[in-house]
């Protein structure tokens, strides 16, 4: 069984006269024991007289010397200068009459006369009741006497020529000044600490959320209420942090570039390996949008199939049924417009997903932001929430199926103005890309135009020439008397050709994506807006309050268990409001001293 541990046995003495301090009683300094128990009253020492403001009492026998005193040597490391050390000399009667440099040393000690052990508070002696005294119950003043005559008849005590620092008595009364300087010395510094300390509690205390007053029932309405209101906000673009709304939006905008990628890649040529793809029409491509490089579709997708003059007249031909001569096949622009309308399912269900994924991290964060406080509040509100997020998913995709279903069927559009303005763009644009392809590999011209140069200068036979410059071409019709002429009019100059049919299936086909192209970017994104997100903010508050069952004879009782607040919670506010009163109790008596 060990003898001694950190731990402290405290005696609480309660005088409303006395002032306020802590006096630590530690256990002598041994030698004889085993050693975990020596480093333990050691450590405890070093570690109680280690702080400025602590005064440092060191007990010294005079029957045994000083230097081989452990207590003194540990003092003098705690403060070298010796400026909060009082030495007490105990025992001054074992010291015989025979001991000459004993007595001699002891009292240069108390007259502070020793060099080698001098302190700035110097030195007491003090002698304390023996066990027979104190089995005889003597009074501290009967005992005060008796060492009192003892110091006067009993040298070297006697031959001290003042005995102010003999007695316990002196003891307690220079003790008393001290602490009394130490208090003054310190006041400013204690009111800063203490005020640092209160205002810290108080940061603290705010901190803590604050107890609930109002009953549960109406504090969990109140909670509901801001949570699906703060939503609202969010989903609707109303709160002043948008971060729901551009993330989406750049989610539409990446939808937009998916289906525009699905652009049907007709090539006016026999070929279309020969050449390469057309840009688009000057008058369209100055109503596109131009996307940054940095953006790309959400996955990479396998690119349009080149369909060239040949490809086309193959589907007219597989479509003909009993159509007269001379009539293109409707089935035919069918089997065309299908190539581009059913690759919008995917990026739609995708984007669809973004955004659902995008509400599930905003309902979260708001649920967490609005009952975090209340764990089981929260642990109730969230399952319901996420329930009713599942449902609306649900009917939010049917509605975008029934959007993605009527692209397909019946292809129809009351913008005819468009769609035959695109289609005469394309169809003049075609033309003039069948008289003027562009070859794959720019340099096949150079190469052509640098073998035709040689042949210029060995065979001066028949010169080739390059076609002219259309901007040429279109000054000189002007000058004719034809203004307002682009290049996409040039191709009616050019002498109708066996695919005619062909050219006006392509920009046919190609002008309804345009139309269907500029509908389907919008409407998706609306009914998202609408069938997803709109559709939890608008009935999520009537859901929730539906689902808290208000009207059931435990409803009371419900709430107060929901509301129950983190114990951790309460046992820090607890501490901390007892620690403001007694820091409170403390700046008061600071303010009197």
């Amino acid at each position: 069984m060990k003898q001694f541990s950190r731990n402290a046995v405290v005696v609480d003495i309660e005088d409303p006269n006395g002032t306020d301090l802590f006096f630590v009683d530690l256990p002598g300094l041994i030698q004889n024991a085993d050693q975990e128990e020596i480093d333990i009253v050691k450590d405890l020492v070093v570690d109680y007289i280690a702080e400025d403001q602590t005064i440092i009492l060191v007990t010294i026998p005079v029957s045994d010397d000083i230097e081989n005193q452990q207590a003194v040597k540990l003092a003098r490391e705690a403060d070298p200068d010796g400026t909060r050390t009082i030495g007490v000399l105990t025992k001054p009667d074992t010291l015989t009459v025979g001991a000459i440099n004993a007595r001699k040393k002891w009292k240069e000690l108390l007259l502070g006369q020793s060099a080698s052990h001098s302190l700035k508070l110097g030195y007491y002696c003090v002698r304390l009741a023996e066990d027979s005294e104190r089995a005889g119950n003597i009074s501290r003043e009967a005992m005060d006497q008796r060492a009192s005559v003892f110091f006067k008849a009993t040298p070297p005590w006697s031959e001290v020529y003042s005995h102010d620092r003999l007695g316990i008595p002196n003891l307690v009364r220079d003790l008393s000044k001290m602490l009394m300087h130490i208090i003054e010395e310190s006041l400013p510094r204690l009111k800063a600490e203490l005020q640092q300390n209160l205002e810290q509690c108080l940061r603290d205390l705010d901190q803590l959320p604050t107890p609930i007053i109002v009953d549960p029932a109406t504090e969990i309405l109140n909670r509901i209420t801001n949570f699906c209101r703060d939503l609202q906000d969010a989903i609707y673009g109303r709160s002043t942090n948008k971060e729901f709304i551009h993330k989406n939006r750049a989610a539409y905008q990446l939808f937009k570039l998916d289906i525009r990628e699905t652009a049907p890649d007709f090539r006016p040529s026999e070929d279309h390996k020969k050449y390469i793809k057309p840009t688009m029409p000057d008058s369209l491509a100055e109503t596109e949008e131009e996307f940054p490089s940095s953006l790309d579709s959400t996955k990479k997708r396998a690119a349009m199939q080149p369909m060239d003059l040949f490809y086309v007249r193959r589907v007219i031909k597989e479509s003909i049924g009993w159509e007269l001569p001379r009539n293109i096949p409707y089935q035919a622009k069918v089997v065309l417009y299908k190539t581009f309308l059913d690759l919008w399912d995917t990026p739609a269900h995708e984007c669809y997903a973004t955004i659902n994924q995008h509400l599930q991290k905003l309902v979260t964060a708001q649920i967490s932001s609005h009952f975090k406080r209340f764990k089981q509040l929260e642990n109730h509100i969230k399952p319901i929430v996420h329930s009713r997020i599942a449902s609306v998913s649900e009917e939010g995709r049917k509605a975008l199926d029934e959007v993605l279903s009527r692209e397909k069927s019946p292809l129809f559009t009351q913008n005819t103005h468009y769609l035959n303005s695109v289609y005469a763009n394309w169809l003049a644009f075609y033309k003039y890309n069948r008289h003027h392809p562009k070859q794959e590999q720019e340099e096949q011209e150079e190469q052509f135009w640098a073998y035709g140069a040689r042949s210029a200068r060995s065979n001066p036979s028949p010169s080739v020439s390059r076609s002219p410059d259309p901007r040429t071409v279109l000054q000189l019709l002007n000058d004719m008397g034809y203004p307002g002429l682009d290049v996409n009019d040039l191709a009616r100059l050019h002498p109708t050709d066996g695919f005619e049919d062909e050219l006006a299936v392509m920009a046919d086909v190609r002008a309804y994506f345009q139309v269907s192209y500029k509908r389907i970017i919008d409407h998706v994104p609306l009914t998202i807006q609408l069938s997803l997100n709109q559709a939890l903010a608008d009935s999520l508050q009537g859901y929730l309050i539906n689902e808290l069952d208000l009207g059931k004879q435990d409803a009371s009782q419900r709430f107060h268990d929901l509301l129950a607040e983190d114990p951790d919670n309460t046992t820090r506010r607890d501490y901390l409001e007892s620690r403001k009163k007694q820091m409170l109790d403390i700046q008061q008596k600071l303010n009197k001293f």
